[in-house]
């Protein structure tokens, strides 16, 4: 995170670790963030401009566990894992689901990092409609089962959730990634 940016995004997590984030006023974000108004503006829209924010500064964190080098089971437990411990900011989102903002964060990644294991692994000729097809029904389900655990309070531990989505992913997929 950068600077004021990160400033204001620390004071958001802060105050969503009390309420939800639609529930938070910009009056109290700038007391948390000990800012002005003005400031705030310059930088965000407005609080779910912030929130569009934070989700790109996780980028970076997500795709270091997604990376191809990583076993769909290490990459997964260490997704879990950073959503658990960020569960301040994303138990209190705002109708968090696979659709919206969480799945865009989420999803092109998803894709991105299957795809990447195939090629790891064989050549470009595999990345067939039907395998795309088994790639995208995943990547939504492990985005929606990430969602229904998060807005559930994450009661599962992250190891547990990364084993779910390991063990119900579709077995032509699975073939192909060596699992």
């Amino acid at each position: 995170m950068l600077g004021t940016e990160k400033t204001f995004a620390e004071a958001l997590i802060a105050l969503a670790g009390e309420k939800p984030i639609r529930d938070i006023k910009i009056a109290e974000l700038l007391a948390q963030a000990k800012a002005g108004r003005q400031t705030f503006y310059n930088h965000f829209e407005d609080k779910y401009d912030l929130v569009r924010w934070i989700y790109m500064d996780y980028s970076g964190v997500v795709l270091t566990h997604l990376d191809p080098h990583n076993s769909p089971e290490r990459a997964f437990e260490g997704l879990f894992s950073f959503f658990d411990r960020q569960r301040a900011f994303f138990t209190r989102l705002d109708n968090i689901s696979s659709e919206g903002e969480f799945g865009d964060f989420l999803s092109p990644k998803l894709r991105d990092y299957y795809v990447s294991l195939i090629l790891r692994r064989h050549s470009e000729a595999y990345l067939t409609a039907e395998v795309m097809f088994s790639i995208d029904f995943d990547r939504w389900a492990f985005t929606h089962s990430c969602a229904v655990w998060m807005r559930s309070g994450m009661k599962d531990p992250p190891h547990l959730m990364a084993q779910r989505m390991v063990n119900n992913m579709p077995p032509s997929l699975r073939k192909l990634i060596s699992l």
